[in-house]
């Protein structure tokens, strides 16, 4: 007599969140109806976090850069990324490629073409070769460990124009930054948004970490930063590459 089978099996392969080895990198285009094709690497990290690049195809206006945390949902074959410059986004999750949806949750594009899909270009952990061209993710001020429900800052520093980008905690942050030797940098002129928020006091911390900092220190996928005296001010992780 044959074994009964619960489905189990069946049940893995369409949960894309257990069957896939979905952390990763992706790229790929979106283009909608009365918009222009717009560039995205989207990558994806195993803490549920994930870092968003966007440019326009000309490549005529600066890239927005985003952190933020997405959610699967309950079939566990979607994505939704939070914390981004508009409304939420919403992604099909395949193997290694990465479904662009509309609003009601349906794939922009109805045909098989490649556009409106993200597809993966890479899984491996990133190492970095250096402070710039690279996401930071605040994870402590002092000794201290942010708290893991804490939207964590980040910074991004370009290397063609010596400017970084990124998030406080409450608000959107920029500026310029100074290389002075292989160890030392300065963030001299770093001027945010005014939003107001409930808690500022994450945000608060790391401007006045920015304001401080003198000497960066990265082992591996970390940095720590400290003032003139090496006394700790916080500590950072590498996210992703550009």
């Amino acid at each position: 007599m044959p074994c009964e089978t619960t489905g189990f099996e069946d049940i893995l392969k369409e949960t894309s969140n257990i069957a896939l080895d979905w952390t990763g990198v992706y790229e790929g285009k979106m283009r909608c109806e009365g918009c222009e094709s717009t560039k995205i690497r989207l990558a994806l990290y195993p803490d549920r976090t994930y870092v968003i690049t966007q440019s326009d195809a000309l490549k005529s206006s600066q890239p927005y850069h985003n952190l933020g945390t997405f959610f699967w949902d309950e079939q566990g074959k979607n994505i939704i990324l939070k914390g981004g410059k508009e409304a939420d986004a919403w992604y099909t999750v395949r193997q290694d490629k990465l479904i662009i949806l509309d609003k009601e949750q349906k794939p922009l594009s109805q045909d098989s073409s490649s556009e409106n899909v993200l597809f993966k270009i890479s899984s491996k952990p990133v190492v970095s070769q250096g402070i710039e061209g690279v996401y930071w993710k605040l994870t402590s001020l002092g000794k201290k460990p942010l708290d893991a429900s804490t939207r964590f800052p980040y910074i991004f520093l370009q290397k063609s124009d010596k400017r970084f980008y990124g998030f406080a905690g409450c608000n959107r942050v920029t500026g310029q930054y100074k290389i002075i030797s292989n160890d030392n940098i300065a963030f001299p002129n770093a001027i945010s948004t005014k939003m107001m928020c409930q808690d500022i006091s994450v945000e608060q911390g790391f401007l006045a970490l920015l304001n401080a900092i003198k000497i960066y220190e990265i082992k591996g996928t970390h940095m720590s930063a400290f003032d003139t005296n090496k006394t700790l001010l916080g500590t950072f992780e590498l996210i992703s590459i550009e």
